[in-house]
């Protein structure tokens, strides 16, 4: 048998998707990968059991969290009190391993003076008592602040009883173990564990601002609402907001309108002169790909193409991209992109188009070829198409009752037990009503 250590988490460290978890569970894989047997410990209450921990860990045990309302009157602090488990005290004591306490908040076992010739660690994840006051400034529910500032203050005075009688307290920043070896004299530094095994730096930067934390607390919410309506706020600087959980408040301040169009008409063109409407977009290699559709003065449609590496400055590369047959995309009007997408290395387009018909005013304006379906390619050039052969793919079929008016600009396609199944809506010259069909 190796090297043994029993590991105490105050939550399930999986799945690892907020700065605490992520800690213990790459801490689990780094000492697992190290021939250390790991006997983990974990309190349950918001997460379920997980059988990945059982990849690094011999044993894993579960015990449930006491959240009864009589702990937040106690003398210990809520978050202590009501980890307390005397199945977990029997359990270390099964051996005599050295035992690493995940946080303040596991660290009642240490008091226990079964355990008191152990060589015991504890992780400081933070300053508790510093975190839960600035959650208590933060925080507008009367009641919560309340409990805020109490567990601030039984933190306070829990944290000596604790960290004293550990042999090592592991800081997890080198401000917070200034801190504890200034106050303890037993505090070494040790920085975050985390996935990230390599730096690997790309070749192509972009030029913004991340903000990154769990949005579900309150101090992290708020600090991001401030960053955005007080820092960021009409700055051409980017800020990126990323965490799980963000509050509605949240959500409102940062989900607004781009204060500028992204493509507007150019008055000095001959196809985009008067509208820009009808986008799709993809992704291509490093850049992405706006398709859209202009109109000049005279009301014909053009197809057009922008470019952009982060989805918010455009530039229009080329207008026109599509060019109209003596069939049934000869009309300059309803020039639309249906679809867009990426197939075998190559840009797959689906565009409607019109044969000129005469006088559209008339309540039988159409024939079989007044709005219809086709499709185009390219391989290489994403802004210079190829007409597939056989177009319209569908649409333009005038024993068809039901769509030998014409047919609308959207569709789906879904591929499903060796056939392409397309549905799109239609409408026949003798109705009125666009009906659901599919080819």
């Amino acid at each position: 048998m190796g090297k043994q250590l029993h590991i105490v988490s105050f939550s399930v460290p999986f799945p690892a998707n907020y700065g605490g978890v992520i800690d213990v569970f790459y801490k689990l894989k780094s000492l697992s990968n190290a021939g250390v047997d790991i006997t983990l410990h974990c309190f349950q209450y918001d997460r379920e059991p997980a059988k990945e921990l059982e990849e690094f860990c011999e044993t894993v045990f579960y015990y449930p969290r006491k959240m009864m309302g009589t702990h937040l009157l106690g003398f210990y602090p809520f978050i202590v009190g009501s980890r307390s488990s005397e199945e977990l005290i029997k359990n270390l004591l099964m051996d005599n391993a050295p035992i690493l306490f995940e946080g303040l908040h596991t660290c009642m076992p240490i008091l226990d003076e079964r355990l008191k010739s152990r060589k015991k660690l504890v992780r400081s994840h933070n300053i508790e008592h510093d975190y839960y006051s600035a959650l208590a400034k933060l925080e507008r529910n009367p009641m919560k602040r309340l409990y805020y500032k109490s567990e601030a203050r039984k933190l306070e005075r829990f944290e000596p009883l604790a960290y004293k009688n550990a042999d090592v307290v592991l800081g997890i920043s080198k401000k917070d173990t200034d801190y504890l070896t200034d106050k303890y004299k037993n505090a070494v530094h040790v920085s975050a564990f985390h996935g990230f095994e390599s730096v690997n730096i790309p070749e192509k930067t972009e030029d913004f601002s991340l903000y990154h934390g769990n949005l579900s607390v309150g101090e992290n919410n708020e600090a991001a609402i401030f960053l955005a309506n007080e820092v960021f706020k009409g700055l051409e600087q980017k800020l990126i907001i990323a965490g799980n959980n963000p509050s509605v408040q949240l959500q409102k301040v940062v989900n607004k309108l781009h204060p500028l169009p992204l493509i507007s008409p150019n008055p000095k063109s001959e196809f985009s002169n008067h509208d820009v409407y009808f986008p799709k977009i993809i992704r291509n290699d490093s850049l992405w790909l706006m398709y859209y559709t202009s109109k000049n003065e005279q009301n014909e449609e053009f197809l057009c193409v922008a470019k952009s590496d982060n989805l918010m400055d455009w530039k229009v590369v080329k207008e026109n991209v599509l060019t109209r047959n003596q069939g049934w995309n000869a009309g300059m009007k309803n020039l639309l992109c249906a679809q867009v997408k990426i197939v075998n290395h190559q840009i797959h387009l689906w565009a409607t188009g019109t044969k000129d018909v005469g006088n559209y005013k008339k309540p039988n304006k159409g024939n079989a070829l007044d709005v219809c379906i086709g499709k185009f390619h390219t391989s290489l050039n994403p802004y210079s198409f190829t007409e597939d052969i056989g177009n319209p793919i569908f649409g333009g079929n005038p024993t068809f009752d039901f769509e030998n008016d014409h047919i609308g600009g959207a569709f789906q396609e879904i591929d499903y037990e060796n056939y392409t199944y397309t549905f799109y809506h239609g409408k026949g010259r003798s109705g009125k009503e666009y009906t659901i069909l599919v080819k």
